[in-house]
């Protein structure tokens, strides 16, 4: 049995003694070498930067820098990063990467597995562009790593990465019927039929309340899945395409600005529940302090009078903050923290989403608290989501930033060692989770279309038992709710807390 995945630390980068290379950009001739297994075939962009250098060159050429020079160019104006060995400058690109300024926290350093894990073959080309060497020592790969880069291969083999279009024309007129539910449902009564067959007009407004806001808050469940692919570029696997219908999933329909929510999850995608050298949270989507303090290497951080106190109370607070309080927080979030990318565009989703919404809750009651009920039963019936969302991570291990970015623990073990999945016990379970109960198979392929992650199931549980990877998948919905308040309640009164996982 190979030891276990986790417990894999990458050795010192051996030191090199020749000078820095001087640096220049490679030929078309020399990346159609370099890259012939990536299928570097885009012309236009190669010969764009290739100026500088003569026909004859191969890639024996390429200059050559070790681990340590690679490492000094970590900087936001000075930015370098290792591919599959290849060295990369990619300072002026960083601005434009459509994955947003992530690059930064990974500078200087081997992202090869990132790279992967957020990038289809076809966008591999790309790469070409940029190459300025190669490094005079391989990065050192575990057997985890070199498993699940073979699974990457099988999985593209076999179409797991093609999305269903069947599967989002269904998704997406199952949200067009909720959608126009919640219009008949806080109509009704205003515009259509007799009110006395519920009973009067006062039932007549309950309904309209009660059913039009419940009916909201599951059309906002369900757009919220189809805007987490489409951020993905799970639809399309097309930027531009998908970008297109998240600005309409997550501005119009959803209520928050797409690109902000798009950059804190590939962040929250590669360094989950990281914490920085000062305690605080580095996944931005897991910052939950003051209010939680989710595993014990945390607590060592909370030195105020009122975090102590809320910590205390913490397993009483969870459901009713998280559930209730949800909706409300990430609409906040996003409009203070909102992307400068598409401002105006954002701008312009956020004035449709409040027209319909506002629209809708106006008609559904006769006064403006009839309007605030119907908006809160909503926001409740929406908030299960977050409920939901929190699980796949909560009380999961909280490791050092450092520990991420520096390769001390593999990138595919560090998504099992922070993910939960759900085990569905009920009918039609699927459909409330958003098909995202895989969390963990998510989050180490997160290009495959969650209509597909269930293909993947038995071939990571394989790859984790053979590597000594923990796959969790233990608990129901319920289970793993009732685990997260146990958890919360040992971090808060035991000096050293233990965790059930």
């Amino acid at each position: 049995m190979p030891p276990s995945a986790t417990s894999v630390i990458l050795s010192s980068p051996p030191k090199v003694a020749h000078s820095e290379p001087q640096i220049v950009p490679a030929t078309e001739a020399l990346r159609a070498t370099a890259f012939a297994d990536v299928a570097c075939n885009s012309s236009d962009q190669v010969e764009q930067h290739s100026k500088k250098f003569s026909i004859s060159q191969t890639r024996k050429q390429l200059p050559k820098f070790s681990h340590q020079q690679v490492l000094k160019h970590d900087k936001e104006d000075d930015c370098w990063i290792i591919i599959d060995n290849l060295v990369y400058d990619v300072t002026s690109w960083v601005p434009k990467h459509p994955g947003g300024d992530i690059i930064y926290k990974f500078a200087g350093r081997d992202v090869t597995d990132l790279f992967l894990a957020f990038h289809l073959p076809q966008t591999e080309r790309m790469k070409c562009t940029y190459l300025i060497g190669e490094l005079t020592e391989p990065v050192p790969v575990n057997q985890m790593q070199k498993d699940c880069r073979k699974l990457r291969e099988k999985f593209i083999k076999e179409g797991f990465f093609q999305s269903s279009l069947k599967f989002y024309i269904l998704d997406n007129l199952y949200c067009i019927f909720l959608f126009g539910l919640v219009l008949l449902a806080q109509y009704f009564g205003v515009y259509w039929g007799n009110e006395d067959w519920l009973g009067g007009k006062q039932n007549c407004t309950l309904f309209r309340i009660v059913v039009g806001g419940a009916l909201m808050g599951f059309f906002w469940q369900e757009v919220a899945a189809l805007l987490h692919d489409s951020m993905h570029s799970e639809l399309f696997h097309e930027m531009r395409f998908d970008d297109m219908v998240g600005w309409l999933y997550s501005c119009v329909c959803f209520g928050i600005s797409g690109q902000w929510w798009k950059n804190n999850h590939n962040k929250h995608h590669a360094y989950p529940n990281c914490l920085n050298p000062d305690g605080t949270i580095a996944d931005q989507q897991q910052d939950v302090r003051p209010f939680f303090v989710q595993y014990p290497t945390v607590k060592p951080y909370v030195t105020s009078i009122g975090e102590k106190l809320l910590i205390k109370i913490q397993h009483f607070t969870f459901i009713p903050i998280v559930w209730f309080v949800g909706r409300y927080a990430i609409l906040i979030d996003s409009y203070v923290n909102r992307s400068r990318k598409h401002a105006n565009w954002e701008l312009f989703g956020f004035a449709l989403h409040w027209a319909w919404v506002l629209c809708g809750v106006y008609h559904a009651g006769t006064t403006w608290k009839h309007s605030l009920s119907a908006y809160a039963i909503a926001a409740v019936v929406e908030g299960v989501l977050h409920l939901q969302l929190e699980m796949n991570h909560f009380c999961k291990p909280m490791i050092p930033l450092d520990q991420c970015v520096n390769g001390d623990i593999d990138f595919y073990s560090f998504q099992c060692i922070t993910s939960r999945n759900v085990r569905l016990v009920i009918p039609f379970e699927w459909r409330l989770h958003g098909g995202l109960h895989k969390q963990v198979e998510h989050h180490m392929f997160p290009l495959i279309p969650r209509h597909n992650l269930h293909k993947l199931t038995p071939h990571i549980i394989e790859v984790c038992k053979k590597n000594g990877v923990v796959y969790d998948c233990t608990h129901t919905f319920p289970g793993a709710i009732w685990t997260v308040i146990k958890n919360l309640y040992n971090i808060g009164y035991m000096e050293n807390p233990t965790v059930v996982h």
